[in-house]
């Protein structure tokens, strides 16, 4: 078996023998460099658009982010209200209401 081994490159097939030459890409930093400069002033921050954002949401998308931006303050605010001991204490109570089915069981001896 180590005697069919003959060792050496991988060779692909159809490829000529010696270096595989990769095109180049052709740099078109010119153009980009036009286009950030048109957007900046000298000091090479961007100017402000005069035109604003247009919100082309309907009526209706507008009225359910609104209301999903109320729901989440509200719930931050909730979650805020109480504190780590308040927290604590409610799930303590919570858990000493359950039936003794959701206990976990004993392991081992005894």
């Amino acid at each position: 078996m180590s005697g069919s081994f003959t060792g050496g490159k991988l060779k692909l097939k159809g490829s000529k023998p010696g270096k595989v030459s990769k095109k180049k890409k052709k740099a078109s930093n010119d153009d980009l460099a036009l286009a950030l400069a048109d957007k900046s002033t000298e000091d090479g921050y961007p100017l402000p658009d005069a035109e604003q954002k247009v919100d082309t949401r309907t009526p209706a998308e507008r009225k359910f982010d609104e209301r999903t931006f109320q729901l989440e303050a509200e719930r931050i605010a909730k979650m805020a209200a109480k504190s780590h001991r308040e927290k604590v204490k409610e799930f303590n109570e919570r858990i000493a209401a359950e039936t003794e089915h959701f206990d976990i069981p004993r392991v081992g001896p005894g």
